[in-house]
């Protein structure tokens, strides 16, 4: 796929999975049907690409296996969804320069102005509804997942398992899916191919023109939480 093509591919993604009118249309994937949300949904779990969603996924599944997750559709309206259902929802968010470096690292052929965009896209959707969320902030996804877990029973009247695991376990769990990643691009976890790559687009992300606009989404969001 040529870069032209793979950009023009990822800008209507999003504007479809920020689009009420043009959202249904992902029922109809074969690929979205055990992620998107339904009636049925007991958690929802979104954010934007790279924001810690596959790690937060894989420590929660080890725990609560029979969960049914809405997950990783990368949409805002995936949340709203959520909202109106009345499905509890947890929205990770990570600062864009770092989230839009490590999409970069994954998929080299996406422009900087196209992930900026997505990422104003998704969040600024979400504006209204932060009040009706659980908001995890990257740093707390790396750390502590056992606490956002309790803050969404304390809130949602849930009882999923807190995914707490001792330090041992996580080193083994890091261990385990590290030597089942062929692409080390593409992992979950952080590696030192990928901080290298990360450096490289995160410095020329906070020199594009965009920068700051998204840099002030990302703020506006979590300040008003």
């Amino acid at each position: 796929m040529s870069p032209l093509e793979k950009n023009l591919r990822f800008f209507l993604g999003t504007y479809i999975g920020n689009s009420s009118l043009l959202f249904p249309y992902n029922y109809k994937r074969e690929q979205n049907q055990k992620k998107i949300i339904r009636e049925s949904s007991d958690l929802c779990v979104e954010g934007f690409q790279r924001s810690g969603n596959s790690f937060f996924v894989m420590l929660f599944r080890r725990k609560n296996k029979d969960v049914n997750l809405a997950h990783h559709m990368h949409s805002a309206i995936q949340v709203i969804k959520a909202v109106e259902r009345k499905i509890p929802v947890i929205v990770m968010i990570r600062r864009p320069e770092d989230a839009v470096a490590s999409l970069l690292t994954w998929d080299d052929k996406l422009t900087i102005g196209v992930a900026l965009y997505a990422y104003r896209s998704f969040y600024n959707k979400l504006r209204d509804y932060r009040s009706q969320i659980i908001i995890a902030p990257f740093s707390e996804v790396t750390t502590d997942i056992g606490d956002i877990i309790r803050r969404v029973n304390q809130r949602y009247g849930t009882d999923f398992v807190p995914p707490d695991f001792t330090e041992e376990q996580l080193t083994k769990i890091r261990t385990h899916v590290a030597s089942r990643q062929k692409n080390q691009l593409a992992s979950p976890l952080p590696n030192e191919e990928k901080a290298q790559r990360n450096a490289i687009h995160k410095e020329k992300i906070m020199r594009h023109w965009s920068y700051r606009s998204t840099l002030a989404v990302h703020d506006d969001f979590l300040e008003k939480s």
